[in-house]
């Protein structure tokens, strides 16, 4: 016996040098071997789930005891290759997986390689303990004396086993208790190696929905849509970017195991960076590395996540490099960030394309519908935006007298709520215009034909949330154009048929190169070209 268990000893030592360096890493042979874990595993998951019922029914059914040898041979079977395939788990796991994830699904393995090698020992024995009992049965009766009847109870030894046929004639709780655990533990090694390849929630993924309801998940409709609780309270790292981290890199680089330096599960760690040195660059996704893992071919060997690892969706990829270009801010909320048409797309389809930003994301008290009216007769035209919301739109109804000094009077009970303005071709000038300034909310001004000079552009410099301005056929020149330049949200603003120059208007456009300048038949926007009047500056009225 001795010689045997040094003879082990030895072998086991040879493997482990053969498949582990001396960092305890695995080595190529060692990963060759743990490849095969996939393919290895299912065979003693089958055997060991085809014994373990088998081993139960013929605990119910007498009739099946029959069967008794090929399911202690399945019980062996199973162990033995269930031992296998933990050990080539063990090298495949060196490759880096979810820690926790990982040692449970091996312990799980492990326990039912242990279950499985355990019951062929107990129905083996207990095979060759009942096989004794009958032959000693058999050699009592058979030396008994002629005067006996062999059906008398008196010539039975009272020590005399049970045979085969009583002890199956009712099933033990313990003997089931054995079976069903084993079948229990195969299920959850196997669930917990399907969340490792495939990410969480991979069993219960296509779940109908009354199962899902009975087990208390979300319902299978609502699994695509995400749920941000308060857009304007949580930020764009929380809700979006920090999920996709934890479910596809964190496994590799996280706190517990930082492969190549690198933690994505923190702001420090990814502030950090790798030990080659920062893998984001904050505006710039170009040239941020990793945004060059993620998007290289998978078949490439610095391709993140690994081609074997669940890969990071292009949704996912667009919104990281979004992110990024966005400046890769860790406190910006959902509500203030600013959408490209893709994220916008993407939004819509993840269920959040009813966040709301800018004006409407405020707690803006509704407008005073009786300032409303005395507006409207007044001379004004205001409407609300929509039922549900606070904001009014403001337009002249005479061209003649715009924004006059009662017109100003009849807008200041709604000056919070003015949102857009429209005095186009009327005898506007910048002494009526200078009101403007005072509708802290306003997003969009038509200004086009009007007396307003950079006097007016001037005095809305410091408008918060001025989106759109139109300022074509007015006397505004290239002294307007730093304050065009200050406002913040501001997307497009016309200025066809102004005493803006070419060169300055293709200065401004580089200097803020997502605004839309329009100088009509001069390109000056992404290759666009305007010959006529831009289509928003006619029939706004």
């Amino acid at each position: 016996m001795s010689r045997w268990i040094v003879a082990a000893g030895l072998l086991g030592l040879t493997l482990y040098y053969i498949f582990f360096d001396v960092h305890g890493s695995a080595t190529d042979g060692g990963l060759f071997i743990g490849r095969f874990h996939p393919t290895v595993v299912h065979f003693p998951i089958a055997l060991l789930l085809i014994a373990a019922l088998g081993d139960i029914l013929s605990r119910i059914n007498s009739r099946l005891t029959r069967y008794r040898d090929a399911i202690s041979l399945l019980y062996l079977i199973g162990a033995i290759a269930g031992a296998a395939a933990v050990v080539a788990g063990l090298l495949l796991s060196r490759g880096g997986y979810s820690q926790d994830l990982l040692t449970w699904h091996g312990r799980l393995g492990l326990a039912s390689a242990l279950i499985g090698g355990g019951l062929w020992f107990v129905r083996t024995r207990r095979g060759s303990t009942a096989s004794a009992a009958q032959a000693a049965s058999r050699s009592t009766v058979g030396s008994a004396s002629p005067l006996s009847t062999p059906s008398t109870p008196s010539t039975l030894s009272p020590s005399t086993p049970s045979t085969p046929s009583t002890l199956s004639s009712r099933p033990s709780l313990v003997g089931l208790a054995a079976p069903v655990v084993l079948l229990v533990v195969i299920t959850a090694a196997g669930h917990l190696g399907g969340t490792l390849t495939h990410g969480e929630g991979y069993l219960t993924r296509h779940a109908p929905d009354g199962l899902r309801r009975i087990a208390g998940l979300v319902p299978k409709e609502d699994i695509r849509r995400t749920s941000i609780s308060d857009p304007e309270e949580q930020s764009v790292y929380e809700a979006l970017i920090a999920p996709v981290f934890a479910s596809r890199c964190v496994s590799c680089h996280g706190a517990a195991n930082a492969k190549g330096g690198l933690a994505l599960d923190s702001r420090e760690g990814i502030e950090a960076g790798s030990e080659d040195g920062p893998v984001i660059r904050a505006g710039r996704s170009e040239n941020s590395d990793l945004i060059k893992y993620i998007w290289m071919p998978t078949d490439h060997p610095d391709h993140m996540p690994p081609s074997d690892r669940p890969q990071i969706t292009v949704a996912e990829a667009e919104l990281i490099r979004w992110w990024i270009d966005q400046g890769a801010s860790f406190d910006e909320t959902v509500a203030d960030a600013e959408q490209t048409p893709v994220i916008a797309t993407l939004f819509e389809n993840m269920g959040l394309d009813d966040i709301p930003r800018g004006i409407y994301a405020l707690d803006v008290p509704k407008a005073d519908s009786a300032a409303i009216a005395a507006a409207n007769l007044g001379g004004l035209a205001v409407t609300l935006v929509a039922a549900d919301q606070p904001f009014v739109d403001v337009r002249c109804r005479s061209l003649d007298a715009c924004l006059t000094a009662e017109h100003s009077a009849l807008l200041d009970p709604l000056a919070q709520q003015i949102a857009s303005f429209d005095g186009g071709r009327s005898q506007l000038d910048d002494n009526a215009a200078a009101v403007l300034s005072q509708f802290p909310h306003i997003t969009r001004i038509h200004l086009e034909k009007t007396a307003v000079t950079d006097a007016t552009v001037d005095n809305l410099r410091s408008a918060a949330f001025l989106e759109y301005l139109n300022l074509y056929g007015t006397a505004v020149s290239d002294a307007s154009l730093p304050s065009i330049a200050a406002m913040p949200e501001l997307r497009s603003v016309y200025l066809w048929q102004t005493q803006v120059t070419p060169g300055a208007a293709e200065s401004l456009r580089r200097q803020r190169p997502e605004l839309f300048v329009s100088l009509g038949d001069v390109e000056v926007a992404d290759g666009q070209t305007e010959g006529d009047a831009p289509s928003d500056v006619s029939g706004t009225r």
